[in-house]
């Protein structure tokens, strides 16, 4: 890898950590304002308000995208910003990587957030309980993620600054 590489890298995880700190901060205020619903029930669920609804689709969206830009954008960009190859590597084989060199604490841990994303996707109308479920699961590793991020984003800046 060349210097451009690594510099161009840089400059590009710097933009993406902008997006997910905006990310992070959408989350921390839609927590705050499902805990003024929680705890979570089938006949809160089923007579949300607007307002509800709208918080609970801004957490549910708001942790899919940093979830998602933090395994497709930001872990191959550190990995390039610190001189690693990761030609020809499959997803997790980055994310062995990156636990090993002290990125991500757990990699199988990973696959917990994109399960989570994928089931929060999917819109349950029909089952109350599933929605709860899926809610309060997002919910918990939301909480998760917004700690993870803030280690991490802590080591992004040091990165950059070298």
């Amino acid at each position: 890898m060349n210097v451009n590489t690594s510099t161009n890298a840089k400059e590009l995880l710097k933009k993406q950590h902008e997006s997910c700190s905006l990310h992070a901060d959408r989350i921390k205020k839609a927590l705050n304002e499902i805990e003024k619903i929680t705890p979570l029930s089938q006949i809160k669920i089923a007579n949300m308000n607007t307002h509800e609804l709208a918080i609970t689709e801004l957490l549910t969206g708001r942790f899919a995208k940093l979830q998602d830009t933090l395994g497709k954008k930001i872990f191959p960009l550190i990995l390039i910003a610190i001189g690693e190859d990761t030609q020809g590597m499959s997803f997790i084989d980055r994310l062995n990587l990156l636990e090993k060199l002290g990125y991500i604490d757990d990699a199988q841990h990973w696959f917990d957030y994109r399960d989570a994303r994928n089931a929060a996707a999917h819109e349950y109308s029909d089952s109350p309980a599933v929605m709860v479920k899926n809610l309060e699961n997002i919910i918990r590793l939301a909480k998760e993620l917004l700690a993870y991020w803030q280690k991490l984003g802590q080591k992004i800046e040091k990165i950059i600054m070298q």
